[in-house]
């Protein structure tokens, strides 16, 4: 029983922090990332958002000897392989791609792991990328909204604004009461009508 309590109380930290990072919340994820490693020190899976969340507070060599830590676990964890991978695209070093492979191979069907990997690399602006991490994940997950709320945003960011507006779509199809499905999908459509104001005044070449 005491065993099941510990597991509770670590996976609440966890997702505390997963949310504060999501959020671009970084400092307040690196603070709860110290305090919960101060009751769970061999928890892989807080060593590894720490280690997130010391590359996304600009202090790579932390972060570093965190990820170090992580990947040199008993058990190596995608989340451990995610964190190596998003130090490495911050030092445009292409042997993230490796560690993003490693992730998704600890769970070839999900597709929460090839979200996680577009969100990441969305956040660092490789939208390209990005994109290819989230339409894979649509492809595991077809019937969730999550995934195609992503892909509606790497499309967006790429200016592919018809293929973003079927996507969300469809992820507002999967979950009508999201609000951050319908705060993109006003985005979007405030967009397209901006666009065409201004080329109705004669700016053709406009391409928000």
């Amino acid at each position: 029983l005491v065993g099941s309590e510990m597991c509770i109380r670590d996976s609440s930290w966890i997702g505390q922090i997963h949310s504060l990072i999501h959020l671009n919340r970084t400092e307040e994820a690196l603070n709860w990332a110290t305090h919960a490693l101060e009751d769970f020190p061999t928890s892989e899976e807080l060593i590894a958002l720490k280690a997130i969340a010391l590359a996304r507070s600009n202090k790579p060599g932390e972060a570093l000897s965190f990820s170090d830590a992580a990947i040199n676990a008993s058990q190596t964890i995608a989340l451990s392989w995610l964190a190596r991978a998003e130090i490495l695209v911050m030092q445009k070093d292409s042997t993230a791609d490796y560690c993003e492979t490693r992730a998704l191979d600890s769970a070839p069907k999900a597709w929460q792991l090839p979200w996680l990997v577009s969100r990441m690399r969305f956040y660092h602006k490789n939208h390209a990328v990005a994109l290819r991490w989230a339409e894979m994940a649509v492809d595991r997950g077809p019937s969730q909204a999550t995934p195609w709320l992503q892909t509606g945003r790497c499309q967006a960011a790429l200016g592919l604004k018809a293929q973003a507006k079927q996507s969300i779509e469809r992820a507002s199809e999967l979950s009508p009461q999201s609000s951050a499905i319908a705060t993109l999908s006003k985005e979007l459509s405030q967009e397209s009508t901006l666009t065409r104001i201004l080329r109705g005044l004669g700016f053709r070449s406009y391409n928000p």
